[in-house]
This record gives structure tokens, sequence and C-alpha cells, in this order.
């Protein structure tokens, strides 16, 4: 990712309010040096054209110095739906799992502080976005569709990144940081962190923390929905600087989630953990990277079945390991005429998980019989060489292409071993292998070496008024991951069963788009389609080509499939102080192969925002809106049933304030859902808890007070 595409937005508490688009109503910024020095937090949006981007935006005229969303947010994920295009599915109270362009999972790559980490449950209990404690990073980038090809494979819907840049306190200062804290009364929800780095020029430490605590919600009916749970987060960053160009920093990082509960899950999670390790070398334009991380994870439906829910049921328990460890070199130069990057990485992911069953979940049993081996030793490694450069052309325009190969080798060394048949584990079929030979006629050493070529070519045009206009074309291919290819979950009555010998997904993107100021108002727009070769469909077995049986099923396969869409963010000031935007997203995405939708693809979505700014404070209403999704796969019997059904409109009302205040101090005030209605995102699952809801709703009114102060 090269500098001259990355937009950023700064906000200094003493400037002119800057004109904000309407979708961000938080206060989440990339991390900018401003004039006395500090680092400023500021979310960086990504896109093609070489001009600042409305779409990075924060929702009001708010001087944001931490990445912290607008309200109680739960984890990474929930704080990316505050940008546009950017959806999540909602399981309970923490682990949202993000959608980009109606893209999920595998096809976004998302990265915490240049490390991968990827979840320890196969259900996306934990998916990375969970795990990025939010006042801990300086900033994030969102880089929509296949525009870089540094980061890996895949990343066809987008490229996150949360990161650190840790810088030393000032000459004279001994501390630099910031501590806060955070209450919402729907929920009960309490969070509070701090953030300090000690140190000089020469070399620094860096220690921060977070501590949350939440209860169940309520929705809009006064109904509680299942979503407690305990989060901690510690981090410790330790930097040399042997000379003005060099740069040394390892970084240990530990995070822990307790007493997690779903509303869209038949089970809890008791306990996660995941400890990661970096280190990081930099001198000028050579950058290494080296990363570890472990996630350990612990699941029942019996622990918390005594809340009323989930009891009567067989115990069940899965506890799994995903760990990830991986390394980048990369070096960067730049002439007059052109900038290049290139570089080189590894990767390997390992993941492991064993059901286990027994007993009365409604009694508090705890399952210790050994059913299977929901990941059997499960390992994809992946090697990749890169490269990426920016061509000016002219004073007007300017060229970009990347290049990406990747070498990928999966296997499943215990896809092999039987297990007893009998306690729902079925004759015949009494191991991963027999699994895998029952619904595709292939066992795991049909699991091949992939040789994926990826890359894009982008050209970009200043206008000779304000705005830049701009057009790309790209390849993203992506390998079928581990739960893809090897999970195998045999209960005797719902299987789930991976294809070890799926293609790699090869998505085809052509990008369209701009931005402009016309009579004051800045208008961004992106289109977008893409063709999608082999395109990896979870889905039930219908005997369809590639599936022999037809059991209803939960099986994987390659399809043919389309997607397009479309994304507009008006934004516009009147006078000194009013302010008010627009945005809207849509994507369309067609399985081709079979003549129907793809499920789990959101409708048309946006925001409307007017607010109010003056000296230091600034007040706002945002209202938050989609349409009714008809196109939907929710009939396991004939399709996927990856969706719970057609889903209605909605459109919902939140309040904001904040009050910038002496000594580096902020006070931040909200209600969310003013009007207190109930509703859901149509991503969302159906409720295993809650038989009167078609699905996981969103909370109802909410009234929260934050509180930060920087020093």
């Amino acid at each position: 990712m090269l500098i001259s595409n990355i937009f950023l937005i700064k906000q200094e508490k003493v400037m002119k309010k800057t004109m904000i688009s309407l979708a961000v109503l938080a206060a989440i910024n990339g991390q900018t040096a401003v004039a006395d020095g500090r680092v400023m937090a500021e979310i960086l949006v990504e896109g093609s054209a070489p001009v600042k981007s409305s779409k990075a935006m924060a929702g009001g005229p708010l001087d944001a110095e931490e990445l912290t969303g607008l309200g109680a947010t739960g984890d990474g994920g929930e704080l990316l739906t505050h940008v546009p295009g950017v959806s999540a599915v909602r399981i309970g109270g923490h682990g949202f799992d993000p959608v980009i362009r109606g893209q999920s999972q595998n096809r976004l790559n998302v990265m915490l502080d240049g490390a991968y980490v990827h979840a320890g449950c196969s259900s996306r209990m934990d998916p990375p976005s969970s795990y990025a404690a939010l006042e801990t990073y300086d900033k994030v980038t969102v880089i929509k569709g296949g525009q870089t090809v540094e980061f890996g494979g895949g990343g066809g819907g987008a490229t996150v990144l949360f990161e650190r840049d840790t810088q030393p306190p000032e000459e004279g200062d001994s501390v630099r940081g910031k501590a806060g804290a955070t209450y919402k009364d729907n929920g009960d929800f309490k969070s509070v962190y701090a953030d300090g780095t000690f140190g000089s020029s020469d070399g620094y430490l860096r220690l921060s923390g977070i501590v949350s605590d939440a209860g169940d919600y309520e929705d809009g009916r006064g109904t509680k929905v299942a979503s407690g749970f305990k989060s901690k987060n510690a981090n410790l960053v330790a930097g040399f600087n042997p000379d003005v160009d060099s740069n040394v920093e390892i970084s240990l990082e530990h995070n822990l989630e307790e007493d997690v509960l779903y509303e869209g899950l038949p089970m809890d999670t008791t306990e996660t953990t995941n400890d990661a390790a970096r280190l990081r070398y930099q001198n000028s334009g050579f950058k290494v990277e080296i990363y570890q991380s472990e996630v350990d994870h612990d699941m029942d439906n019996y622990t918390f079945a005594l809340r009323g829910a989930k009891s009567g049921n067989t115990a069940m328990r899965t506890v799994g390991e995903s760990d990830t460890q991986g390394v980048r070199f990369s070096n960067a130069w730049q002439s007059d005429m052109v900038s290049w990057k290139v570089g080189a990485d590894y990767k390997k992911n390992e993941r492991y998980a064993e059901s286990l069953r027994g007993g009365d979940s409604s009694n508090g049993t705890v399952s210790t019989i050994f059913r299977n081996y929901m990941w059997p030793d499960a390992e994809v490694e992946q090697a990749g060489l890169f490269m990426e450069s920016d061509f000016s052309l002219n004073e007007r325009n300017q060229l970009s292409t990347g290049l990406r190969y990747e070498y990928v080798d999966p296997s499943a060394s215990k896809a092999g071993t039987t297990v007893t048949a009998g306690a729902g584990i079925t004759a015949g079929r009494n191991s991963a292998d027999l699994a895998y030979n029952h619904y595709y006629g292939k066992t795991s050493a049909d699991a091949d070496s992939e040789n994926n070529v990826s890359g894009f070519v982008r050209l970009s045009r200043k206008l000779e008024s304000d705005g830049a206009v701009y057009g790309s074309l790209s390849r993203s291919v992506r390998t079928a991951d581990g739960v893809e290819r090897f999970v195998w979950k045999d209960t005797g009555s719902s299987d789930w069963v991976g294809n070890p010998a799926l293609d790699p997904e090869k998505q085809h993107q052509l990008e369209v788009g701009g931005e402009f100021v016309i009579s004051g108002m800045t208008i961004a727009t992106s289109i977008f389609y893409a063709d999608v070769d082999d395109y990896i469909l979870k889905t039930k077995a219908h005997g369809e080509s590639g599936v022999l049986q037809s059991d209803s099923q939960t099986v994987y396969r390659n399809i043919d499939a389309t997607r397009w869409g479309y994304e507009l963010d008006l934004s516009q000031e009147w006078g000194d102080h009013f302010y008010g935007g627009l945005s809207i997203s849509y994507v369309r995405a067609e399985n081709d192969t079979d003549n129907r939708s793809i499920g789990q693809t959101p409708p048309l979505n946006g925001a409307l925002t007017v607010g109010y700014a003056k000296g230091d404070w600034d007040i706002g209403t945002r209202l938050r809106f989609a349409d009714k999704q008809t196109r939907v796969e929710a009939d396991s019997s004939v399709n996927s049933g990856t969706d719970t059904g057609q889903t209605p409109g909605y459109g919902v009302m939140d309040l904001y304030g904040t009050m910038f205040l002496q000594n580096d101090a902020e006070l931040k005030i909200g209600v969310d859902n003013i009007f207190d209605k109930t509703y859901a995102e149509h991503l969302n699952p159906g409720s295993a808890v809650d038989g009167t809801s078609d699905q996981v709703n969103e909370p109802g009114r909410s009234i929260w007070v934050k509180a930060n102060i920087r020093f």
C-alpha cells in the first residue's frame, strides 16, 4: 500500500471544524502528527482516487483522539460498521463479523498490528476483529476491493489493517498517553482503558490495557437478548531506535474473553484467550515483521443453561486451537516519477478442535466423552512474493500496479484417524476422510497444493477542479481456509463437512469512481462489478455437481458467481456551524451456476446525518436505515438456507453530542435508537434462545456516556 493512496482526515480542536461524511458518528481517525507534536487517532479508509476521501471522515465535527466508535463499541467489528459499505453479523454483544461489499470471513484480510489472527471457533464466535482492543490502536485502514497485494492472497472484499504507531513522549515529557471510561445503560455495559508511553527518542515502553463487562441488553420490545461478556486486554510494546532511520520493536499482547453469551448460536464461550507476539525491524524503506498468535477457545451449551435457555439438550462442548505464525519482508523506494515496494511473506495456520459430549445440558453436566476431531489438525501454509508500484505519468495522471504470486499447501494429519462410531457419530463415517468421501468422493489426500496469481492495475486522474476520478481492474485469488476444507461435525442429524478438493476462488473486478466538489458539496462515489470463478459456497447437500448426497447437510462446493454494487457519499457544510451528509451502499450477489441469489447479502442501506458545531461542543442526529431484503436463501431443503428469510426495512434515529473540556479532556453523550424500535439487521442469524424472535434483534433504546483524557 503506497502513501499516495492513503486518505488522511485530520482534525484539531483549535481549527475550524471539518465537514464530515455522515456515516461515521464517532471519534475514529488515523495517526497523524499535529502542530504541538501530539499524535491524533484517525480512521483511514483507503480508496483509489488520490484525493481526500469523505468516506474516511467521522460523522460529526469531533476532535477525535482515540479509536472509540460512537457510543459503547463492543469490538473492532462493530467499529467497522461506522464505515459506509460495511455491515456486520451480530450473534450477541461481542464477536461482530464484518461484511464489506457483501463479502466476509476469509474474503477479508484482517490484520492486527501486522499479525494475522485466525478464529478459534468454526462458527465465528471470535472473528479476527473481535481481538482488536480498540483504544490501544492508533489507526484503522480499510482498503476496499482488490487494491493491494501486499498483505496476502484473497482480500477481494477488503483489507482491514488495525495498526499501532507508537511515538515516544516529546522532549521534556516523561509520559504521553490517554485514559477513559464508557457506560451504556442498556445491558449495563462498562469499559475502562489506559494507554501510556514512557521513554525518549532513543527508546520507549508502551503499556496499555482495557477491561470491559456487559450484561444482556434488551431489544425494543424489552426482551432480553443473550449478549453478556467479559473482556480483558493487556499489551506491551518496547522499542529501540539505533539511529534516526532505524527502529526495532517487540510487542506482547494478551486477550481474555470470558462468559460470552450468544443469542444466535446454540453454544456460549466459557473462555477464549489470544496470546500474540510481534517483532518488527525497520530501516528507511526496508522492513521485517515476524509474528505469532495462539488462540485457545472453549465453548459449550451447559455452563449457562440455567439462565433458562438451551436446556434439555445433550451436553456438548468443543475445545479448539488456532495457531498462526508468519513473517514478512518488504523494501520500498522511490524516484521522481515512480515508487516501488517489493516483498515476500510466509504464513502458516494450524487448527485443531475436539468435540465432546455427555449428560443433559440443563443440569450443568460437564462433557468429557470424546466424539470426533472437528478440526483434524488442519494446516494451511502460504508463501508469497509481491510487487506494487505507482507511476506518475504526468502532473494529473497516475498508474498504479500490483502483482502477487502465492504457493499454498493444505493438509489435515488426523483426517484419516477413526473414532468410535455411535454417540452421534455415524457408522461408516467415523473419520474426517470417510465423511469427505461420503459427500464428495474425495479425501484429505485430494487437497492439492496451489500456485495462485493476483494483481491489479489502476489509473487515476486529478481533475482541474477539486477532485479526481479512477478506474481499476483487479484479480484476487483466495484459497479455501481450514474450515471450508477440513471441518468435520457429525451429530447424526446436523452434519457439517468441509471439502478438501475445493478449487481456489478467483475474483476479477472492474471498479470506477471518483470524488468531486460541486457548489460546496463533496460527492464521493464508486461502482464495482466482479466476476467470480470457483466461488466457494457454503450450502446444503442437494446432489448438485460435486456433491454426492442429497440429505440437506452443510457442505461446500465451487460455483460461478457475479457481484456488483455501488457506494455514494454526500457531505456539505452550511455556514460556520451546520453540517450534514448522506451515505448509501448497495450490493447484489448472484449464483450463476444455479441461477439464484447468494445468501447473507445485505440490502441497500445507509445513513443521514445533520449536526451543529460551535466552539468546543457539537450535537447531531443520525438516521440509520436499510431497505427490505427479498433476495434470500432461506429454505435449506432446496437451497443454502443461510438466511432466516425475507427481512423488512427499518429506520432508526440516534442523537449524539461532544463537549471538549480543558486539559485535553472530552465528554461524549448519546442516545442510540431513541424511539426504542424493535429491528434486526438482515445478516443476523435466527435466535437460538428466544422462541418469539425470528432473528437476533439489535439493542433497543441505549443511553451512553463516555469520558476521555489525554496527557
